[in-house]
């Protein structure tokens, strides 16, 4: 079975920082140990969490940041992953329960509860598909649970099983039952991307309705040289250094963001206790209540970074090779490919299985061990890895990343089959739109990727606005024709929420995702080589919120100006005038631990 027992956890409160340690007894329950410190954690022989399966801190600082940090570790003394898998869930759902509901009730994922109020409806149909790829995972685990892949699902499985125990002990503890969830509940709150795909399969009219207004991110690494040249770059060059950074390109009532540290030493194969998995450590930008990031950003402690930028699929043919079986939703495939991958090909080798058809995305895996500074950049130090319904292509794109100096990525499929298969939208009526060469962002980042030589500079190139005044982001520059001649769709970091409404003098946008919408830029994520491996703590540049500019009149995102009495937003800061702020962590991997 899937779902076994009840755990019991308290938490200490100190500096506005929430730890626990949870005992392990014989009876398959945990006991209390409340913290004050972070010297406390040790799980050296009588130390206070010797006999813990997994630990935890949480930092909620989303007022004063726009972001919280969560970090959970599990006790390699314990030897059944289930039990620390489960006990790591266990620290997130007790830590975090209130901003998991807050997230869950913002975004009305009440919609997708089970059983569904009516199977008619286009939710009910995700529900009961959802539910039913569920019962076979299930079943395929339980015919080899000694199969390396399904053994990892699950682990998955059992973490969010935790995940809901620990939410619903606090839930006891507090006697708010009116926030109370169901195991289900927390489990589509990882399923948030393969559920945007699931309406187009069960609604194909609204294929190409979804297809322009579920594109998410902006993305780009770049590589910048030694002997840096204006108008190009050699490919004999020496790296200075790499920057990868990503872009969320989201609604604002998903603005509640909690970046999150997992230490979790499972096995590599449960049938043997000498190989740990490769990614024993993973960082990443994510939601409460979800096991995976969703943006999708991570960094590996084996040196590995991944993201991602969605390409969807306009195709309603392909949406019949999209079934219960023989199908792993994409959160959880992408989190196996990070836990077990030690480079590009491999990452590629684990996410192919089972191809869901779901949440298909442009995914950039880019390895750290083959970037040294000083020297060239290494074959296979970046792969690209594209996914739609029935087809995954893939390659080593490092020879483009030396002679271009960078690898941008904006929703456009790099791979002319999955460009021409997944019948990207083209003809006059889409001027550059969907062009890959010649797309808004694609010119931005051409004309503007010279400029980068520093972690500001990326800064500022992934904040980048300036819509109003920039002739690239004109319509009538890129063959469209809008009143006014601009849109924020078509810049590197959208603020869908100042397009005017429908144009001036009630003019309508030739194509209604440039006008006025709930879509903005919400954070940016960049990590360097030095960032990455410096102290062995995989660092990150993080800003939470929409870009703004006076200079580019551009405003601070505020709800009371914007979306206040139209859009849920408990637990939200007021307005988003946030920096960027170095992302580091308490909890880490010896540096000896990292690789073998």
């Amino acid at each position: 079975m899937w779902l076994l027992g009840i755990l019991l956890l308290s938490v200490a409160r100190s500096d506005n920082i929430d730890r626990v340690c949870a005992e392990d007894k014989a009876n398959g329950n945990l006991i209390p140990h409340s913290l004050k410190k972070d010297s406390d954690f040790t799980f050296n022989c009588c130390g206070t969490c010797y006999n813990a399966p997994a630990y935890g801190r949480f930092s909620d600082t989303i007022d004063e940041l726009g972001f919280a940090q969560l970090e959970v570790k599990t006790n390699p003394r314990f030897t059944d992953d289930a039990v620390k898998a489960r006990a790591a869930g266990y620290v997130e759902g007790y830590l975090t329960q209130h901003r998991i509901w807050q997230h869950y009730d913002n975004n009305d994922m009440n919609l997708f509860k089970y059983p569904p109020v009516s199977n008619a409806t286009v939710q009910g149909q995700i529900v009961n598909y959802l539910f039913e790829n569920f019962k076979w995972m299930n079943e395929t685990y339980q015919k080899d649970p000694t199969d390396p892949y399904w053994y990892h699902i699950y682990l998955m499985i059992k973490q969010i099983e935790g995940i809901h125990e620990g939410y619903q002990a606090k839930i006891r503890k507090t006697k708010n039952n009116a926030e109370s969830l169901s195991f289900w509940d927390i489990y589509i709150m990882t399923m948030d991307g393969d559920i945007e795909t699931l309406e187009s399969v069960f609604e194909p009219k609204k294929t190409e309705h979804n297809y322009f207004f579920k594109q998410h991110c902006s993305a780009l690494i770049k590589v910048v040289y030694d002997d840096d040249v204006k108008n190009g770059y050699k490919s004999d060059t020496e790296v200075q250094d790499i920057f990868m950074a990503h872009d969320t390109w989201t609604s604002v009532q998903s603005m509640m963001r909690i970046y999150k540290n997992y230490i979790l030493e499972y096995r590599a194969d449960p049938s043997s206790s000498a190989e740990k998995v490769a990614g024993r450590q993973i960082t990443f930008a994510s939601y409460p209540g979800a096991v995976y990031s969703g943006d999708d950003f991570y960094q590996t402690s084996w040196g590995l970074t991944i993201q991602e930028t969605t390409i969807g699929n306009s195709n309603k043919d392909l949406w019949k090779l999209i079934s219960t079986k023989d199908s792993v939703p994409e959160a959880l495939r992408n989190m196996i490919a990070n836990r077990m991958a030690v480079d590009g090909s491999s990452w590629r080798d684990w996410f192919m299985q089972f191809n869901s058809g779901t949440y298909n995305n442009q995914w950039m895996i880019l390895d750290w061990n083959k970037v040294s500074i000083g020297n060239k950049l290494e074959d296979n130090t970046l792969w690209v890895v594209e996914q739609i319904p029935g087809h995954i292509n893939s390659s080593d794109v490092t020879d483009v990343l030396r002679k271009q100096g960078y690898w941008p990525s904006y929703n456009i499929p790099y791979f002319p089959f999955i460009y021409n298969m997944s019948q990207v939208p083209q003809g006059a009526k889409y001027g550059n739109l969907f062009d890959y060469e010649n797309t808004p962002r694609a010119q931005i980042f051409r004309r503007d990727h010279p400029t980068i030589r520093t972690l500001e500079d990326m800064q500022n190139m992934m904040r980048y606005a300036d819509f109003k005044r920039d002739p690239v982001s004109k319509c009538s520059t890129n063959g469209l024709a809008c009143t006014p001649d601009y849109t924020s769709e078509l810049t590197i970091a959208t603020r869908g929420d100042l397009n005017p409404e429908d144009g001036v003098d009630g003019t309508s946008w030739p194509i209604p995702m440039l006008g006025r919408r709930n879509h903005v830029s919400s954070d940016a994520k960049i990590t360097s080589h030095d960032l990455h491996w410096q102290d062995g703590s995989m660092k990150t540049s993080f800003i939470s919120g929409p870009p703004a500019n006076d200079e580019w009149d551009v405003p601070t995102f505020k709800w009371d100006q914007f979306y206040d009495k139209t859009v849920k937003h408990d637990g939200l800061p007021d307005e988003y005038n946030f920096k960027f702020e170095t992302v580091e962590w308490k909890f880490n991997l010896s540096p000896s631990a990292t690789k073998p």
